[in-house]
């Protein structure tokens, strides 16, 4: 009896480790990345991935997401190079038939000679429905992309978009957002101590940052930008809402942000 009791007991605590619904991969290779990233997509939990190592990356890096389980990567410092040949990272959740929930966090992972010459995200392009995108403690360094050089994050519906402490230099769009592209409809955009320097939109607005809404709040506080340039409109940073009726009004706060040596062909 006490040995069938201590084998319950041992099944019984299994069941409550099982029942946490949270798995953690230690990735060191690109193809063990890769097969954290699929594996995520499926296995019904909430999922964390931890970077082990720097890593050439020879194949854009994808993630589709999963129902109202959330993805977390922890980069330790670690940096993620695309050889000025592939965007690094592609993540969107707009496949799901409800992703709310299935929010996306990156933090302390540097992404560099990403590129994607024809799109957007030469880095990172994020891409949701209802689901939150955290990027937290990222660098991103020399990316390339027709669109948002360093990323692009898009929320479609009412995800938000927060950017916390994060660095983009270097990064050069042929189009719009040297350094960043972030767009809501509804969903909030918070920007905070973020530093955005010496990034380049060769042929329209946002040298640093290009950021749309809707009818989302957007809140910028305690950001750097400093030494961007776009040929267009907002050398440092081009903030707006565009107008629909359905939607409402956007709200805007900026706060003790700092802007120095930007350039602009137009306004700003």
């Amino acid at each position: 009896m006490r040995r069938f009791l201590l084998c319950v007991m041992v099944v019984l605590a299994m069941g409550v480790f099982s029942g946490a619904g949270a798995a953690t991969f230690n990735v060191s290779t690109e193809e063990k990345f890769q097969d954290a990233l699929t594996q995520a997509q499926g296995n019904g939990e909430d999922d964390v991935i931890n970077v082990q190592d720097n890593m050439n990356i020879t194949s854009t890096l994808t993630y589709s997401g999963e129902q109202g389980h959330t993805l977390t990567i922890n980069g330790n410092g670690h940096s993620l190079d695309g050889g000025n040949s592939v965007q690094i990272m592609n993540i969107s959740t707009t496949g799901l038939s409800d992703d709310t929930g299935s929010d996306i966090t990156i933090r302390d992972l540097t992404f560099q000679n990403g590129n994607n010459p024809s799109g957007s995200g030469g880095g990172v392009v994020a891409i949701t429905n209802n689901a939150n995108i955290t990027l937290e403690g990222c660098t991103f360094k020399d990316n390339s992309a027709a669109h948002g050089g360093g990323i692009s994050v898009t929320t479609i519906s009412n995800g938000s978009v927060t950017l916390t402490d994060n660095t983009f230099t270097g990064n050069n769009a042929t189009n719009e957002g040297g350094g960043a592209i972030v767009v809501t409809v509804v969903g909030n955009a918070t920007l905070t101590n973020n530093t955005f320097t010496g990034n380049n939109a060769a042929s329209d607005a946002g040298g640093g940052l290009w950021l749309q809404t809707y009818a989302g709040t957007v809140t910028l506080t305690g950001n750097i930008f400093s030494g961007n340039n776009a040929a267009d409109n907002g050398g440092g940073t081009y903030v707006f809402a565009e107008f629909v009726p359905q939607y409402g009004y956007a709200t805007f706060t900026l706060t003790n942000n700092t802007f120095s040596g930007n350039s602009a062909a137009g306004n700003g």
